[in-house]
Parts: C-alpha cells; sequence; structure tokens
C-alpha cells in the first residue's frame, strides 16, 4: 500500500480547466497525499467500486449533480456512510447551478444546506468535529459560493460577526451562512469548500478534511466480485434452475376473456386470480366490445386466456373477436382454453372450431381419473419442474392429439373415479385421450385444459402456459363450495371447506442425487408474505385514488401537483407503468426532460413494450440532445404499432435534425443491469439506525425492533431475503473475510433461486468493465471490483423520486391560466439563505442564481463549450401542439435565462468572460455588444 494516504479527485467533465486553476493546489496535496485522478467516467466508477479504498474522494467539477452520474452519487454516499470522506471542492461550485447542488444536498446527502450568496468575504475559523484546529488558517479572505442554512456545529468558517454571536452563547443564531462545511454522514463526513481561486488557506483546509481525526479507508467485506470465470463461485441454487426458466424475467401481461363470466368463477379459479396479479399484469374483460378493443391494441397481452365457451356463439360480434384470437395466435400471441370454458363447450361443435386453427381436435370422453405428464415429455417450452408430476381430474378429454403435444395422460394404473360408478378400467381408446394439450401454431401456441373443477396442478399448468412463473405461496388457499345442505325450513347452506396451496414435490439438483431439504421457517415465510400481500393491496386501492387526483390535476394543466399525485402513487405501490409512465407525461408539462427519462425509463422496465412510455421517453431524450437512442425509442415503438402518426411524425423530425456531434451512446446491455422488481413492504424498510448493520437482526432477531440503533434496513453490500434478513453479497458471489463474524447473514436458504446475484452474464460485464479501466490506469498494488458494485441500485434512488426545485417552485403557482402563473421563478428555493425568518443574508446584494468562474478561471473559460456554462438547450418541442403557450414560453426562457446571468442573456455572459469583463459587476443593457 502507498506509504501516504490515498486520495481520489474525481474531475471526468472538466480536467484539464481543473489543471489550469488548481495546478498549485494540486501540487501542495501531492507532498501529503498519494494523488490520484479519475479524469473519465470510467475511471470515476472505477475508483468507486475497487476493493482499494481511499481515504477520501475529492469531487472537483459539478458532474455529480447531472443525472448521467447519479449511480456515482449514490455509491458516493454510501462510501461517507461507511466511514469514508467525501469533499466538494475546486471546480464545483463555480459550474454547478444552484437548484442542482441544493437538490443535491437535500435529496442525496440528507442535508439542510442551500446555495448562498457568491462574494469575497473574510472569515474566521468555527472549530468542528473531525478537523484539527493546528492544520487550519484561522482567517483568510476568500471569493466564493456560501452554503446557507447549516448548523454552527458543521460550518468551518464564519464571518467575525456571526462568531461574535457564536461566543456570546445561547443567543446566536442556529444556521449560518459559510463558504465551507464539514458534516457527518453515517459514519464518514462530507465537506464543502466554495472558494473559487485556490487559495493557500483553503489548500490547508483540504488537506485537513482529508486527514481528518480518525480518518481511515472504509474497510472492504470481502475479496470482491470473483474473476469472469465465476463457474466455481456461482451460488449453487443457481444452478438448479431448469434452462426453460430464463434469468430476471419481466412481469408477462395476460389478458383473461370471460365473456360468460359466473358469479362463482372467482372463488373456484381464486389461485389462479391470486398467483396472475402477484407476478403478472392481469386485466379481464367480460363484454365483447371491450374484449375486442383489447385485441385490436397496438401492445398486445403475452398471453390470452380465454375462460368460458361463450366464443362459440354465431353471432356476428364473437365471430369477429374469434377471427381476431386465430389471427392473435399465428402471429406470435400464446391462447389458452381454460377455467370452464371445456364445462360449456358443445362437443358437436368442438371439431369445427379447433379447425379455424388448423388443428383435427375434437371433444373425447368427460371423466375423472388420475393423470401423469407425459412420459415422452412435456410440449415445448414447458417446464416440467413447474408442473405437478401426476393428479385427479374431471376433465372433458381431447382426442386426435399428436402424441408430442399432450402434457398429461391417464397412466396404465388409472381407472375411471366416480362416487357413483364402479372403477371402471381406462379403455386403450381413451388412454390415448389427454385432459392438456400446447401445441404451436404458426409463431404461437395453442392450450387447452380441461379440467371443470380448478384443481391446484391446473392452475399451474395454465400459469407456466402464460409463462408465468411463480414463488410458494403465491396462490395461496382456496376457499369454495363443495356441497349444500337443504334444512328443515328450506333453508339452502353450502358446505365450504378451504385447501391450502400444495408446493410442487422437491426437485432433484442438477449437481446432487438427493433433494433439496425442506425450509425449516416456512411457515414464517407464508405468514411474512401474507403480511405484505395484504400491505400491498392496501397500498393499490391508495395509490389508485391518488392516480385519479393526478388525473384530474393534468386535466385543469396543474402539471406539478399531477406529478406529485402520481409520484406519491408510485412510492406508496411500486412504480408501475400505470403510476410512472402518468407522472413522465406530466414532468415533459414541466420541462424537467431528465426526470421524465427516469421516469419512463423505470415504467419500461417493467414493461418493455408499453407504448406511452416508449413516446414519452423518446421526447425526453431528444430534449436532452440524445438524438440517436429517441430515433431507437420510435423505432421500437413502430414496429409495435406500425400506425401511430405521432410517432412517425415525431421520428421524421429528429431524423431531419442535425447530428449532435458530442452524443455518447450507452453499449450496456440493460438485461444484464435489470433490476429485480419486488417491492419490500416491510416495517424495517426505512430503520437505517446508524448505518451499522444489526448483527441480531440480521442472525436470530432484534428484540429492541424500532428502538435499535443499528441498521435493520437492506443496503448497498447485501441482499433481503424472504425473512427480511440482509444476507451478505461478498459472501454470496465471492468470499466474505469476517465469516461467522460477518454483521450479514450468511445463508442463501430463503433466497430466491435466481436472483440477480445469480447472473453470470451481469457479473461478467461488470467485470469486464472494471478491468478494462484498471488496464489504462493500473495501481502498483491489486485490486478487485467490489461485490457491491454490481448489484442494481434500488428504484428508490431513480430520479424522479424526488422533485427539483424547479418542479416544486412550479408547484406554488397558480394555474396555467395567466401570464403571471406561467412565469417560472428560476432559482427561488436557491436563495433561501436560512429556513429560519429573519435570518437571511446581511447584505442585499450578495444574493444571486448564477456565479462565474473564479479569477483565475476567468482566460482559462474561453474556449470551454459554453454548454458548461448553464442550460444547454432552448429548443421547446410542444409534443401536444399546444401553440397557443408558444409565446409565453418564450418569455419565460428569456427571463429564467437572465435569472441565471446577472441580468444577461447567456451569450452575453459569454462574451463578457472571454472579453475579460465580470458580468457580475455589468449593469445588463450598459455595454454595447456589438461593439465588443
Amino acid at each position: 500500500m502507498p506509504s501516504k494516504p490515498l486520495v481520489v479527485i474525481l474531475c471526468p467533465e472538466q480536467f484539464d480547466l481543473f489543471l489550469s486553476v488548481y495546478a498549485e493546489q494540486l501540487d501542495a496535496l501531492e507532498e501529503k497525499l498519494e494523488i490520484r485522478t479519475a479524469n473519465t467516467p470510467e475511471q470515476v466508477r472505477r475508483y468507486l467500486n475497487s476493493t482499494v479504498r481511499p481515504q477520501a474522494f475529492i469531487v472537483a467539477d459539478a458532474f455529480i449533480t447531472t443525472p448521467s452520474y447519479r449511480d456515482v452519487l449514490i455509491r458516493l454516499v454510501d462510501y461517507a456512510r461507511i466511514g469514508g470522506t467525501v469533499i466538494y471542492a475546486g471546480l464545483l461550485s463555480s459550474l454547478s447551478t444552484p437548484s442542482s447542488l441544493s437538490d443535491n444536498f437535500e435529496h442525496a446527502w440528507k442535508l439542510p444546506w442551500r446555495t448562498g450568496p457568491y462574494h469575497r468575504e473574510t472569515v474566521d475559523f468555527n472549530a468542528v468535529r473531525g478537523i484539527n484546529t493546528n492544520h487550519v488558517s484561522k482567517k483568510y479572505s476568500m471569493k466564493a459560493l456560501f452554503l446557507a442554512n447549516v448548523e454552527r456545529q458543521h460550518a468551518v468558517y464564519l464571518e467575525p460577526a456571526d462568531i461574535r454571536r457564536v461566543e456570546a452563547g445561547p443567543h446566536g443564531r442556529d444556521v449560518y451562512e459559510t463558504p465551507a462545511a464539514f458534516a457527518p454522514v453515517g459514519r464518514g463526513f462530507l465537506g464543502y469548500i466554495g472558494d473559487v481561486n485556490g487559495e493557500p488557506g483553503t489548500t490547508k483546509l483540504l488537506l485537513a478534511m482529508c486527514l481528518r481525526r480518525d480518518a481511515r479507508p472504509p474497510a472492504t467485506l470481502g475479496t470482491g466480485a470473483p474473476p469472469t470465470d465465476i463457474s466455481s463461485v456461482m451460488n449453487s441454487a443457481a444452478a438448479a434452475i431448469p434452462s426453460a426458466v430464463p434469468l430476471n424475467n419481466p412481469r408477462r401481461k395476460v389478458l383473461l376473456l370471460s365473456l360468460q363470466k359466473y358469479d362463482w368463477h372467482d372463488e373456484v379459479y381464486s389461485q389462479l386470480y391470486r398467483a396472475l396479479a402477484r407476478n403478472a399484469y392481469l386485466s379481464e374483460v367480460c363484454n365483447p366490445a371491450d374484449a375486442v378493443s383489447a385485441l385490436s391494441e397496438p401492445s398486445l397481452p403475452d398471453a390470452v386466456i380465454v375462460s368460458n365457451a361463450a366464443i362459440t356463439e354465431k353471432s356476428q360480434i364473437h365471430m369477429n373477436i374469434l377471427q381476431k384470437l386465430v389471427e392473435y395466435t399465428k402471429n406470435g400471441g400464446t391462447l389458452i382454453f381454460a377455467m370452464s370454458f371445456s364445462s360449456f363447450l358443445p362437443p358437436l361443435k368442438a371439431r369445427e372450431f379447433f379447425q379455424r386453427w388448423g388443428l383435427p381436435w375434437d371433444a373425447g370422453s368427460y371423466f375423472r381419473t388420475t393423470f401423469a405428464l407425459n412420459p415422452a415429455g412435456v410440449p415445448r417450452p414447458l417446464s416440467e419442474s413447474a408442473l405437478v408430476p401426476s393428479f385427479s381430474m374431471k376433465a372433458l378429454h381431447l382426442k386426435n392429439v399428436s402424441s408430442e403435444s399432450g402434457v398429461y395422460y391417464a397412466t396404465p394404473d388409472s381407472h375411471i373415479e366416480s362416487h357413483v360408478f364402479a372403477p371402471d378400467e381406462i379403455s386403450p381408446e381413451e388412454a390415448t385421450e389427454t385432459p392438456a394439450v400446447f401445441a404451436p401454431v404458426g409463431r404461437g401456441f395453442l392450450g387447452y385444459v380441461g379440467d371443470v373443477n380448478g384443481e391446484q396442478g391446473s392452475t399451474r399448468l395454465i400459469l407456466e402456459m402464460c409463462g408465468v412463473h411463480i414463488r410458494p405461496g403465491d396462490m395461496g388457499p382456496r376457499k369454495f363450495s363443495q356441497s349444500v345442505s337443504i334444512g328443515p325450513s328450506g333453508e339452502i347452506t353450502p358446505d365450504t371447506r378451504i385447501e391450502e396451496e400444495v408446493p410442487l414435490p422437491a426437485q432433484p439438483s442438477q449437481n446432487t442425487s438427493t433433494d433439496r431439504p425442506p425450509r425449516p421457517r416456512e411457515a414464517e415465510v407464508r405468514a411474512r408474505a401474507a403480511a405484505c400481500e395484504k400491505v400491498r393491496k392496501e397500498n393499490i386501492v391508495k395509490a389508485d385514488r391518488l392516480k385519479e387526483e393526478g388525473n384530474e390535476f393534468f386535466k385543469q394543466e396543474k402539471w406539478a401537483q399531477a406529478a406529485q399525485k402520481y409520484r406519491e402513487a408510485a412510492l406508496l405501490a411500486g412504480p408501475q407503468p400505470v403510476y410512472v409512465s402518468n407522472l413522465a407525461a406530466a414532468l415533459l408539462k414541466l420541462k424537467e426532460w431528465d426526470a421524465a427519462d427516469s421516469a419512463a425509463s423505470r415504467a419500461l422496465l417493467y414493461d418493455p413494450n408499453h407504448i406511452k412510455s416508449l413516446f414519452r421517453r423518446a421526447l425526453a431524450r431528444k430534449e436532452r440532445g440524445q438524438y440517436l437512442i429517441a430515433e431507437s425509442d420510435l423505432y421500437h415503438l413502430l414496429s409495435i404499432d406500425k400506425t401511430n402518426e405521432p410517432a412517425r411524425a415525431e421520428l421524421n423530425k429528429l431524423q431531419a435534425r442535425r447530428p449532435n456531434p458530442d452524443e455518447e451512446i450507452d453499449v450496456s446491455d440493460e438485461d444484464a443491469l435489470r433490476e429485480a422488481l419486488e417491492i419490500d413492504y416491510s416495517d424495517t424498510d426505512e430503520h437505517t439506525g446508524n448505518f451499522v448493520p444489526c448483527k441480531f437482526y440480521n442472525h436470530g432477531g432484534c428484540r429492541k425492533g424500532d428502538t435499535c440503533r443499528f441498521m435493520h434496513a437492506p443496503d448497498l453490500r447485501s441482499v433481503r431475503d424472504e425473512l427480511e434478513r440482509n444476507v451478505c453479497l461478498s459472501w454470496l458471489v465471492g468470499e466474505c473475510y469476517h465469516g461467522g463474524l460477518c454483521l450479514y447473514a450468511h445463508d442463501k436458504t430463503y433466497l430466491p433461486e435466481h436472483g440477480w446475484w445469480t447472473s453470470e452474464k451481469r457479473l461478467r460485464w461488470a467485470r469486464e468493465a472494471f478491468d478494462e479501466a484498471v488496464a489504462l490506469d493500473a495501481m502498483d498494488v491489486p485490486e478487485s471490483i467490489l461485490a457491491e458494485a454490481i448489484k442494481p441500485l434500488p428504484w428508490r434512488y431513480d430520479l424522479w423520486v424526488h422533485p427539483s426545485a424547479g418542479e416544486k417552485a412550479k408547484a406554488l403557482q397558480p394555474a396555467s391560466g395567466s401570464r403571471s402563473s406561467r412565469n417560472i421563478q428560476a432559482g427561488s428555493s436557491a436563495q433561501t439563505s436560512s429556513s429560519r425568518a429573519g435570518q437571511g443574508s446581511s447584505r442585499a446584494n450578495r444574493a444571486s442564481t448564477h456565479w462565474p468562474l473564479g479569477d483565475a478561471g476567468i482566460s482559462a473559460a474561453c474556449g470551454v463549450d459554453p454548454a458548461q456554462w448553464g442550460n444547454n438547450s432552448d429548443d421547446d418541442y410542444d409534443y401536444e401542439n399546444e401553440e397557443e403557450e408558444e409565446e409565453w414560453e418564450d418569455t419565460d426562457d428569456e427571463m429564467e435565462e437572465r435569472g441565471q446571468y446577472f441580468g444577461h442573456t447567456r451569450a452575453e455572459f459569454e462574451e463578457l468572460i472571454c472579453q475579460g469583463i465580470k458580468p457580475w459587476d455589468v449593469l445588463p443593457g450598459s455595454i454595447p455588444f456589438g461593439d465588443l
């Protein structure tokens, strides 16, 4: 290891400018520290994800406030919480916008700090925890972007008048303005230095923060992720996954066609309804008009279940539905006739009915017996491991079915089972008939399940035909009426019974000859799952109500209020497309392009073919200057819905634009990075405590509950299991140094068998990217990628989760009916110098909404990409043809622009900078720019 403490400077966007402005400061730091610089996005992520942990990270430009580095910000916060030091310094205060920096402190770091005034001031040192008073200047002058709303114990320097108030005792204020702050975050610290000129006193302060008392690099839990060839260390449970079951299988869309739904349907088929609701996007239509509409949608379902025989009627609308079902199957859909379909299928119509799909099937015998899976193998792509090997059912059989298409057949020992008739043997002809069929038709599949009683084996078969994979407990119990009794007075009393879910037999492992042992705490798992399911249902009801409120606001053009309602719904019930796609629409209205992209992308993780989300993300990406990937979204949309004229028109506009030469295409494999989408409804999800994991909670259980001072919530170094314990990720994918002393659980019994940590594809992608970055700038010590680097970031870290300062300001405005209501008060939240009334800045001329580089950086800035000085797009696309608003929006944009550039336009601001004139010292309009 290096003899000096390792400190990494992160400056991927303006590294050359940083070197020109802070060269002397960098030389001084290198005398005391082992300095490494990360000047590309790849190197930034390499150092954050390396098992060689630095003592501190210095964030030296404004990249950390941009959405494309959100993953870096989240991992920096996590690094600080486990004991590291992160310092915002260098160019960051010069290049950040007020709102983005304030949002950064509020949402990521959970600190009340806000951007304050920009000016030069002589300040005095104020002792704070962690900084050695012998290593800093007691007084010096700096030109800096001050922070407001900083508590006294975190303000490193204060104006002399404020120092006197502090010394006066309890009459001093609680929050202050300061050019430098240092606050604990978890077990580590966040520092901020707003100096823009790299003063000598600032260099001392930077060293003092890097070398804070008791500072040491955060410890790594294990050896990191294993090499790219991980076959020897992969989770053994992954090896037991049948090849037919894909890893990270996205939720399927299932349409239930119930044209003659009976009162008893929900009771008899409750297990099927429950399993589909938990693991698929289920919609049910009960009248012909809705059926035609559902089968005419551009984005068709993955599977259609026809639950009764109304489809066989000869009416014109039923014939239209039938023709659409034939086309749907031949074009790649999965169509299943099941539930009560066989009970009401006219036997004489069966042959003609199935001939529509070119099949010779016909109605066969009707009886109960015990069936077993096809001894020659079940039809592909069905998986035997998802089906009950053998069970009894009463069914209408089909005949003239090819042997490879039958799923179940009577066994040689089977006989007719009846409470009335004798147990006759199955005839040879009946033995060739089958109660369940699955066959290819065109590019799709046609399935049939003839069971008339909703047996659990049939329910599992229907789910497997749909491609819906379930977990133990997802079907739950079934309560149904077995018979009725008639009393003396004629009253009818149903005889009901409860049938518990019967788990599938344990499947033999591919690596061992023994079955997987039963899980000893299965009852506890089911109880927790039931409790979470209850909460989930309650939350969905509340979320749907919030969504409707959002729809009302949207109709009234109250975009910010609508966005907040949609956001609340998604946070409550999970980011399903019905919530976050609506949120994306509202955010587009608010011109929150980055957040709209984030919301639409989250919707598409749930449903990659969601038409509205594809269109909304394309609009957001176009506004962000990402024209190529916006085109990609539109091409995908048009491949699903070729008649979508708005998408085609938008694509033509994009293709007519000049390409953005600076656009970078993300070539990462999205499937390899896909997040598990389950939502944790446990009450410990927010119990972060002191950010030290609770060993009792993760092992045997914590008796202190919510009063425990340690962390029960999941974090980036662990995986939550079905007992709500946090399992050590280092142990799962490699080796944990702590063994039995680890604060996390070392037990995968209650983890999903095919979790993301078992994906060799995911680990290979992460490891290769890391190794490439290391090869470009190798250290003299071995390093590996941290196990937590492969963990997908939870959706609650998405950009759309928190409203921006601009969105908050718009939410306070009246509805968009007047000119005054349309004026966006840019940077209003950024100017709050204190959360307490009467504690603002003592100088009236301090506040500003944007600020320049320091004196040393003015000449260096000439030639810098102008986009670094502010928003990089003034091209407003009216995506719903609202031309009547354009005039107002142009005025709004200019007002906002002048608010950011000291009353000048951006072009005027840049011209002044390049002429060596300080824009903040010049009154707008006082210089004829044509003479410059």
